[in-house]
């Protein structure tokens, strides 16, 4: 799936919980692999094949933005050639 694809699951999911008359606010990390969905915190750590994007409502629309990929953790092989 391409990063648009996963930030309309990301956003079908934020919109199926939210309450329909809000118009201002209610920030949400929402974590999604393209099948499922769920919120987690700022902090989250995507695991490969995740992404984590930030949603919020403004003017009573739904913004919706890229916060995390996932990040292959660098090898010491390579941490001792720096």
């Amino acid at each position: 799936m391409d990063i648009i694809e996963l930030s309309k699951v990301a956003k079908d999911y934020y919109n199926s919980v939210k309450t329909p008359s809000l118009k201002q606010g209610w920030e949400k990390y929402v974590l999604t692999d393209g099948k499922t969905a769920l919120f987690v915190g700022a902090a989250y750590q995507p695991k490969k094949g995740e992404v984590v994007f930030y949603l919020v409502v403004k003017n009573k629309n739904v913004l919706c933005q890229l916060h995390k990929t996932y990040e292959e953790p660098e090898s010491s092989e390579k941490n001792n050639q720096k």
